[in-house]
């Protein structure tokens, strides 16, 4: 956990910032695509990061999956390279790896390549993403593919019990509760012309982001990309951002049956999205999550481990959305142990918005988050997928000294206010996953009950 996981809204889509010790370059190409460029020359290799703006969240309710069936053929052929084998071979020919993901927000492509091998590597990027050519075998065989992966991912509890809770959480159709793969009968479904008009729909340079970071500097980076990504002619619908908040968020008790000695808590308060926070706001928010269960020394894994021996884990979560969010307490604990787990949680808690914290922890705190945001810019893939993340939700350009210099004007009373916003026990959520008749039996609702006002 560091403090670079957030920032506020970006105000100059064109500039070059100037650190003591680094400079990056935030520019457009010609054909709309957005770019940042951090060079490090201490390093031997490049990591470059592509994405575009659209996940399951924007996609229309009955074809969510099919930019993550697309995502998986853009690996299968192109024009210059028509099988998956000859993708592969292309980067593997050069030591570059490669990779992509589709969330409920965005579809990324990662490639990470020797500093010498960059030129390559952006072009067979490029070939890849530009030029697909979807051979009908290929979708036969990621259709059948695709379907394993979904069938693997539900056939955890762990993931049953996360969706089905920020379901009753959000609601049953919020497009952010959707996964990144998509539906099951969507992808049975699936046919090229289907296919087709998704990426056309889509993959247009206005829609796409890239970063890259590592031993690059940006007049080659820049000649490059004008050369391979530059030079992408599409027209197509630019992608506009949908807001999404929730009027109101009521208060939610869930429980996802799996017989097991075990209880998987989720204690959910929500909070607003990021694009209505500041930085310092979104800052102070990752110093109360540290000092409530962020670490070892954090107030809930002392009293419910350290002191008490409740728990094996126990931790807090942000989960912070274009336009709702979540500041959760998740743990496990045995189910005779369940209610007085719950008792202490809810007393810490408590005890937090009465009593606020120490100065000496607040200070030390601050401390590590920022040396952890340093140690964060070490790493040219966490670089650039910091900067594509920047990009992708429209935030200002920061770097560890800018985050150390607001982190440090934060004051330990506006942590204690903001302890006393976000523990609101009238609405929030608990989820609890384990066996449903030993939870009944627990008591705990009645905890629940008395702290939200529903029986």
């Amino acid at each position: 956990m560091n403090f670079i996981d957030s920032g506020i809204r970006r105000n100059d889509s064109r500039k070059r910032y100037m650190s003591p010790k680094r400079k990056f370059s935030h520019f457009n190409l010609d054909n709309g695509i957005e770019v940042v460029v951090y060079p490090i020359k201490e390093v031997e290799a490049v990591s470059i990061q592509v994405a575009m703006l659209a996940g399951s969240s924007s996609e229309d309710e009955d074809k969510v999956g099919t930019l993550h069936f697309l995502e998986h053929l853009l690996f299968q052929g192109s024009k210059k390279y028509p099988t998956q084998m000859d993708v592969a071979l292309n980067f593997e020919e050069i030591g570059a790896s490669h990779d992509a993901s589709v969330s409920a927000l965005d579809t990324k492509f990662w490639f990470f390549a020797p500093d010498s091998k960059v030129k390559e590597a952006l072009e067979n990027a490029y070939e890849m993403i530009s030029n697909p050519i979807f051979p009908d075998r290929a979708i036969e065989n990621s259709r059948q593919v695709i379907l394993t992966e979904q069938q693997d991912f539900w056939d955890i509890p762990e993931n049953q019990f996360r969706n089905g809770y920020i379901k009753a959480r959000w609601g049953e159709k919020h497009p952010y509760t959707r996964v990144g793969f998509g539906e099951k009968n969507v992808v049975a479904a699936l046919d090229k012309e289907k296919i087709w008009e998704t990426y056309n729909r889509y993959f247009i340079p206005p829609n796409f982001k890239i970063a890259i970071a590592g031993n690059i500097d940006e007049e080659m980076a820049q000649n490059l990309l004008n050369n391979t990504f530059g030079s992408w002619k599409k027209d197509g619908k630019v992608i506009k951002d949908n807001d999404l908040r929730l009027e109101k968020i009521n208060p939610t008790y869930y429980i996802f049956n799996q017989p097991r000695k075990q209880v998987n808590i989720g204690i959910s308060f929500s909070m607003k999205g990021q694009k209505d926070y500041d930085i310092k706001k979104l800052l102070s928010l990752g110093v109360l999550s540290f000092l409530v269960g962020g670490g070892f020394t954090s107030v809930l894994y002392q009293r419910l481990r350290e002191e008490l021996g409740l728990v094996y884990s126990i931790w807090t979560v942000r989960s912070i959305w274009p336009y709702v969010g979540s500041f959760d307490v998740v743990g496990k604990t045995s189910t005779e142990n369940l209610k007085v787990s719950m008792d202490e949680i809810f007393n810490t808690l408590d005890g937090i918005k009465k009593n606020g914290f120490k100065e000496s922890d607040f200070r030390r705190a601050i401390n590590y988050l920022n040396m952890n945001s340093k140690m964060h810019f070490s790493d040219p893939r966490k670089i650039a997928d910091y900067f594509l993340g920047l990009m992708l939700d429209e935030l200002e350009m920061y770097v560890p000294e800018d985050y150390i210099r607001i982190a440090n004007s934060i004051k330990i009373s506006e942590i204690n206010e903001l302890a006393q916003e976000v523990f609101d026990f009238k609405s929030m959520g608990m989820g609890l996953m384990g066996d449903e008749k030993l939870i009944l039996e627990s008591g705990v609702k009645n905890i629940y009950g008395q702290l939200t006002s529903i029986q």
